[in-house]
């Protein structure tokens, strides 16, 4: 498994005081943090750059978290597994977010969560996503 600090987290979050918070509490765990808030610059982003994960908020204005994972897919299918979705309470209206949290419940995390929570959901994707040297 990766420690933190060779692990790469593409953060997307429109809320800009969410992000820095966010983004301060994964990388004071020791991981290197690209924090982008808009689902156009998540998906450049990802496709230009190797992640180890990717924490996605659902509600990013007018587009989805599940929508910023269709179009990463499409570039790089192996990000299926790396990504975790965020998502308030206001999400119970939404079926994609339902159908991902159904489907996904170990990669879905339903705001306000704690840290503990983010920290652990994150190292459970990127342990489940890693593969041992001995194996490469």
């Amino acid at each position: 498994m990766k420690n933190p600090v060779q692990s790469r987290v593409l953060l997307v979050e429109d809320d800009e005081a969410v992000r820095r918070c966010l983004a301060g509490v994964l990388g004071e765990a020791g991981y290197h943090v690209a924090a982008v808030a808009d689902a156009a610059d998540a998906i450049r982003t990802a496709a230009a750059e190797p992640f180890s994960a990717v924490l996605c908020d659902q509600h990013l204005g007018r587009a989805r978290g599940t929508d910023v994972l269709r179009e990463i897919l499409g570039v790089k299918p192996a990000y299926a597994a790396r990504f975790l979705l965020m998502s308030g309470g206001d999400s119970h209206d939404d079926d994609r977010a339902r159908a991902f949290a159904e489907t996904r419940p170990e990669r879905y995390l339903r705001k306000p969560f704690t840290n503990d929570d983010l920290l652990a959901a994150l190292a459970r994707t990127i342990a489940a996503t890693t593969v041992p040297a001995a194996a490469r």
